[in-house]
């Protein structure tokens, strides 16, 4: 039970770890993902500053004025720029306030005489006179190309825009973050808030109701997060984050969750492979030790029946069952126990035994003094009996005495009259003592009859009429 114990207790910890590792590892992949969208998001955001702070430097200088109808300045300087310059790939265009293209460095067929005055990133810029406009458009010539435009303003009139070209199909400053270095599997996109896919290329837009919508939209908030979702049946974890810097851009960035929990299985395999190496020690460990801890108290289970049934037996050598910790110990105090209790019992015995000796002297002598003691009642008894006897055969005997002498001496004397009866009468108590003695051979009987109590008390007086003579008492009846 012990060693179950620690085995689940230890694979219930191990589980625990392994969750909260697979959690925690989940939080900190998450947590790197979003970062690298952020990462990304800010030096983009870099890059297109830097690149709008050169249009408008450009802008502020005196010699770029398309109104002089001298291009010579302009194109001398577009020139020299665009030559100490590696932020423009395709073109550095100047346009005037009606849309025509009237210069560009380098010399590109495909713009000059180009206008652009139904485009409208123009329009926009033409009515803001003010700030950077960036638009996406798609080149005949060039593919998907990003065009940084900022306002020429002379005395708060428009009076044309410069206009950089970025094709993103070219070596250029922006593919860069969204291509270079990322981690395995990872899937990078440039789409504005109106969902169109500025990079890569080949695509347009993302798929209405799709994963990607629901990125750009939680995007378009201007917050940087994280999404999951599934993107052709695949679990997916989206990082978002808002580019900024006067643009409507937003960096996504897409990978699949078994890539992203690839190193997060490892360990959860590691920790599960400890685990369960944990467990098996611990359950070696733990039947060691029960048996270790166990077989003391086994002993002393052992040796407790044999106690509580009286029997005793001679003592195992237990030094080499058990050790010499405090279960040891115990188990040796317990045997001295043993012993004392075995001694206890045989002095128990033998007083038990000197005891019922004793006893039954005591009783014999018991029985000898019992037997003594009825003899001297009975004749004790025998002797009260007797003087009873004695005593109403006396009473009698001197009543009847008394009244024969008053016969004898004074026959005539009218007193004998009476002495006759007296004299009846103590025949008649002589009989009743006689029938009294009689009666311990059977079982006494009383007999009930009617009598006047005037009569008895008469009787009782003249039979105590001596005793009451020598007291100097009287009794009127």
């Amino acid at each position: 039970m012990l060693s179950l114990l620690v085995a689940l207790s230890i694979g219930l910890t191990g589980s625990i770890l392994i969750y909260q590792s697979a959690q925690n590892a989940r939080a900190h992949v998450t947590r790197e993902h979003q970062l690298l969208a952020e990462n990304r998001a800010f030096a983009l955001r870099d890059n297109l500053a830097i690149l709008a702070g050169e249009l408008d430097r450009l802008t502020l200088l005196p010699q770029v004025d398309p109104t002089d109808e001298n291009p010579e300045p302009e194109e001398q300087l577009l020139e020299n720029a665009h030559h100490h310059s590696v932020l423009y790939n395709t073109a550095v265009l100047l346009v005037s306030a009606d849309g025509e293209c009237i210069g560009t460095v380098p010399d590109r067929p495909e713009f000059k005489n180009r206008s652009f005055r139904d485009r409208s990133w123009f329009q926009a810029i033409k009515k803001a006179t003010s700030g950077v406009v960036f638009h996406v458009d798609d080149d005949p010539a060039f593919g998907r190309t990003v065009n940084i435009v900022a306002p020429i303003v002379r005395k708060k009139k428009f009076v044309g825009a410069v206009v950089g070209i970025i094709a993103l199909d070219q070596a250029n400053i922006i593919v860069p973050d969204l291509r270079d270095t990322l981690p395995p599997q990872t899937e990078a996109i440039l789409v504005n808030k109106a969902g169109r896919v500025i990079f890569p290329t080949n695509q347009s837009s993302v798929n209405a109701g799709s994963q990607w919508a629901n990125v750009v939209q939680a995007a378009s908030l201007d917050v940087s997060g994280t999404m999951s979702g599934k993107v052709d049946g695949e679990d997916s974890l989206f990082a978002f984050a808002p580019v900024q810097a006067k643009t409507d851009f937003i960096v996504v960035f897409r990978r699949p969750w078994r890539v992203l929990v690839l190193d997060v299985e490892h360990q959860a395999m590691v920790l599960a492979g400890i685990s369960l190496f944990s467990v098996l020690l611990a359950t070696l460990a733990a039947v060691w030790l029960s048996r270790y801890l166990t077989r003391p108290l086994e002993l002393l289970s052992a040796r407790a029946a044999r106690i509580a049934t009286g029997q005793h037996g001679p003592l195992a050598d237990v030094g080499r069952m058990v050790g010499g910790d405090e279960l040891g110990a115990l188990v040796q105090d317990f045997l001295e126990m043993e012993k004392a209790v075995q001694q206890r019992d045989r002095d128990l015995r033998e007083s038990a035994n000197l005891l019922e000796q004793r006893v039954a002297e005591r009783t014999a002598l018991l029985e000898v003094t019992q037997k003594a003691l009825v003899e001297a009642e009975r004749f004790a008894a025998m002797g009260k009996t007797s003087a009873a006897i004695a005593h109403e055969l006396k009473n009698a005997l001197n009543g009847l005495g008394m009244a024969v002498e008053l016969i004898v001496e004074s026959p005539q004397n009218p007193r004998v009259g009476r002495l006759r009866t007296q004299v009846l009468s103590e025949i008649d108590r002589l009989r009743d003592v006689v029938d009294s003695l009689s009666s311990f051979s059977h079982s006494p009987r009383i007999d009930k009859k009617v009598e006047n109590l005037t009569s008895v008390v008469r009787r009782a007086v003249d039979l105590l009429a001596d005793l009451i003579a020598d007291r100097g008492a009287e009794v009127i009846v």
